[in-house]
């Protein structure tokens, strides 16, 4: 119960055209529908939606910075340039150490494995079941890039989402980074779908968040690694259960103190 929630990844489809009048009808129709069945209504936006902040916050919808990064790789032989020498070096070793990606028949019982633990033990935030990455595997839109060492043996994984050939976005990531440590199997996953979104005509890799302006974020340092452009399109949020959402805001904070 404390957990049910609306969440618009992306953002609401809105056209170039449309009207103030259009998109608060929109909204108010989203809050009707929705208010009775989840305890709040968030919009994580992958794109610029500040051209409308004030119709959101007219109708209830607060806005929270949030940032993101975005990687141009329409010219593929300027992404390996725009990373961190650092990162570049590791992943020159992690392919000399005997690092392979697999993309066809993809182990992803194994990659779900890893991250599992990882929500389990470090993220604390629900993970979908193993039978939505396993339908994943026969959509178009969807590509596994699993990380293996030179045994053959799984040791992380990166899953991206795309539409067409426009963006390729980074939806789940995991490795055993402390395992092989000499391998660095979540820089290698990140890397070879960058690469693969270089290599076959995209415009952009959407790494998919890197945490708010006032928490400093392991994530946002490594993603920034990898030579993207630091982004904040935010979010809007709508709380339709205010105590229960504060409830739930105050479970959510305790689990993760729990576990440090």
């Amino acid at each position: 119960m404390l957990s049910r929630r609306a969440i618009i990844v992306g953002g609401p489809l809105l056209a170039n055209e449309i009207s103030d009048e259009a998109l608060t009808l929109m909204l108010i129709s989203l809050k009707k529908q929705l208010s009775r069945r989840c305890i709040y209504i968030e919009t994580r936006n992958l794109n610029d939606y500040s051209y409308w902040k004030k119709i959101f916050e007219t109708c209830g919808f607060s806005y929270a910075p949030h940032y993101n990064f975005h990687i141009d790789v329409s010219e593929g032989e300027q992404v390996d340039k725009r990373m961190d020498k650092s990162r570049r070096r590791r992943i020159r070793r992690a392919t000399e150490n005997g690092v392979n990606i697999s993309c066809e028949n993809p182990d992803i019982k194994g990659f779900y494995d890893i991250l599992s633990n990882l929500y389990r033990t470090k993220i604390h935030k629900p993970l979908p079941p193993l039978s939505m990455f396993e339908q994943l595997r026969k959509e178009p839109f969807a590509k596994y890039f699993i990380v293996k060492d030179s045994q053959g043996k799984t040791i992380g994984g990166q899953l991206i989402l795309m539409l067409e050939h426009h963006v390729a976005y980074a939806w789940y990531c995991c490795g055993l980074d402390k395992e092989y440590h000499d391998l660095y199997p979540s820089i290698m996953a990140n890397y070879a779908a960058i690469r693969y979104a270089a290599d076959n005509g995209f415009e952009r890799y959407d790494m998919m968040g890197a945490g708010t302006p006032k928490e400093d974020y392991g994530v946002r340092d490594f993603k920034a690694q990898f030579g993207g452009t630091l982004v904040e399109h935010g979010r809007y949020l709508h709380v339709c259960r205010p105590v229960v959402y504060w409830l739930g805001s105050k479970a959510i904070a305790l689990l993760k103190y729990l576990h440090k």
